[in-house]
């Protein structure tokens, strides 16, 4: 029993202490590192919910703004499907139920970052990073760098379903 526990929190480990190195690898300061780490642990979490509780019930509790979802305004899990349409989400109600592919064309640097998003989650997971407008910038011009802001996401898709998680976080590591 012992070492059926130790196997996947070893697996966990592991990926957390690669994410960092790569991390560190590519120069990204502390708090990158730490809030990538979160994200990988946010989403092994959502995992875990999901195959204990079912899709309804995790995405009551995501749209909910409840823990384990969300840490704050900007650091939260959202759930979606492989055609781009936003199934939860706890701090955007306008999203849920929306195809983002067909809502978002780009970001406010011109990248086509729903797509890439959906290439990554139907590659197995993995890390995506695209400009954020933050919300107390709709009165402001889009493109104004005050209010633009680099942001990473972690997606990792559900096994068995066209489903996967994403936890996103902003960061100044990338510009």
């Amino acid at each position: 029993m012992r070492k059926m526990i130790t196997k996947p929190l070893n697996k966990i480990l592991f990926l957390i202490l690669a994410v960092s190195f790569c991390l560190n690898a590519y120069g990204f300061d502390e708090e990158t590192i730490k809030n990538s780490q979160l994200a990988v642990k946010m989403a092994d979490n959502a995992i875990s919910y999901y195959n204990q509780h079912g899709f309804k019930k995790t995405v009551a509790k995501i749209n909910n703004n409840e823990p384990p979802f969300k840490v704050n305004e900007y650091t939260y899990t959202t759930l979606m499907n492989d055609h781009g349409i936003m199934l939860a989400h706890p701090a955007k109600p306008y999203l849920r139920n929306v195809n983002l592919l067909k809502f978002y064309h780009t970001d406010p640097q011109g990248k086509k970052f729903i797509e890439k998003i959906l290439y990554v989650a139907k590659k197995g997971g993995g890390w995506v990073h695209y400009h954020y407008r933050k919300p107390e910038s709709k009165n402001h011009r889009k493109t104004h760098s005050k209010y633009i802001h680099p942001r990473i996401l972690y997606i990792k898709p559900i096994p068995g379903t066209h489903l996967f998680f994403t936890v996103g976080f902003l960061t100044t590591a990338i510009h």
